[in-house]
């Protein structure tokens, strides 16, 4: 017991909740291939199937129906316990992270990132996703964890740290107007200009 991995208790709740692999995925943000190792651990340490399959569906065993309401009791006790003072544990932690950002950042940071996160945290999951598709709407709802992009008008309860700045460039012709006049933003709005959103790095 001393190496005991309290994790597997929220994936047999889970799985005993639903019967089935994609909905405990589902339910606890991770893909279906990681909750299906993790459900070999917990065979290999109940000793039981857990959850057999009858036709197209998971059915549970007689010992996991004997399970289900002590352990749906244990993982509200200690989510109960850990709710003021939660912790992460990256070696141990169980759990996906959804990032939203832009082209050019995804491919900066795709290699490293991702080779960090499978050295310290190999149960984390990051799924990166283009960043506009998505808005503070997504953050509030848990849509997104973290989005990654230039500074733009966000609801007050969304939290908000500046990491890098970069330059704005504008191009015109020669004679142009806008030359001739203050280069604030409500002037460059009276004028029609084309933008180039992304562009991956040379």
């Amino acid at each position: 017991m001393n190496n005991f991995d309290f994790n597997l208790l929220v994936v047999l709740n889970a799985l005993l909740e639903d019967c089935s692999v994609n909905l405990a995925a589902r339910k606890l943000n991770v893909t279906a291939p990681a909750i299906r190792k993790l459900l070999n651990k917990i065979r290999a340490l109940f000793n039981d199937p857990i959850l057999v399959r009858s036709g197209t569906k998971l059915i549970p065993t007689p010992k996991a129906i004997a399970l289900k309401e002590d352990v749906r009791q244990l993982v509200n006790r200690i989510e109960s316990m850990l709710n003021t003072n939660m912790t992460f544990e990256p070696h141990t932690t169980i759990v996906s992270f959804t990032i939203a950002a832009n082209a050019t950042i995804v491919f900066t940071l795709n290699a490293l990132l991702f080779c960090e996160v499978q050295r310290s945290a190999p149960n984390v999951f990051i799924n990166l996703v283009h960043d506009s598709d998505y808005d503070d709407d997504f953050l509030r709802s848990n849509d997104i964890d973290l989005y990654i992009g230039e500074m733009c008008d966000l609801n007050p309860e969304i939290t908000i740290r500046i990491i890098h700045s970069a330059k704005c460039y504008f191009m015109c012709r020669c004679g142009h107007p806008i030359l001739a006049s203050d280069k604030s933003m409500d002037n460059l709005l009276k004028y029609h200009f084309m933008q180039t959103k992304e562009k991956y790095p040379k």
